[in-house]
């Protein structure tokens, strides 16, 4: 073999090398999922969006309708591991009772892990509480976070 040869032989190599990379290590592409949700009536509208890399799964939420609990709670697209024990993310704009708020503190969202009651869920606390929703009028939250896979 000549170095010709020998020199596109070895550029053959990389190419399957990279592609192989691209394939097996590079992050996974943005997918859509429907989450199971409460506290909206039927109608509500939802973009639930999610890309997992490595053991990290990121997530943007998005629920918006009528509001028919106190509550707000989502299901995760994919298992929560269970350490650490919860992970909390601020939502910096939402809306309750048809209120908008767009002001840090007064709402948050707890990933809940796979080894507590009501598993592999979001729940949305508002106010310090989990159940301190109206329940009517308008009801949005949205926000991104990340968590650790099972």
């Amino acid at each position: 073999m000549n170095f010709d040869e020998k020199a596109v032989d070895r550029i053959k190599k990389l190419e399957r090398e990279v592609e192989r990379l691209r394939v097996k290590e590079s992050p996974g592409a943005w997918q859509n999922w429907t989450p199971t949700v409460t506290g909206w009536a039927a109608g509500y509208t939802c973009i639930a969006r999610y890309c997992k890399v490595g053991k990290l799964c990121f997530v943007y939420l998005y629920i918006s309708g009528t509001s028919n609990t106190t509550d707000a709670k989502a299901t995760l697209p994919l298992p929560v591991s269970s350490v650490p024990r919860a992970s909390f993310f601020q939502v910096p704009n939402f809306t309750d009772n048809s209120t908008s708020i767009r002001v840090g503190g007064r709402c948050f969202v707890q990933v809940r892990p796979s080894d507590e009651t009501s598993p592999n869920e979001l729940w949305f606390w508002f106010d310090g509480s989990q159940n301190g929703w109206t329940a009517s009028g308008d009801k949005v939250v949205y926000g991104s976070l990340f968590y650790e896979v099972a």
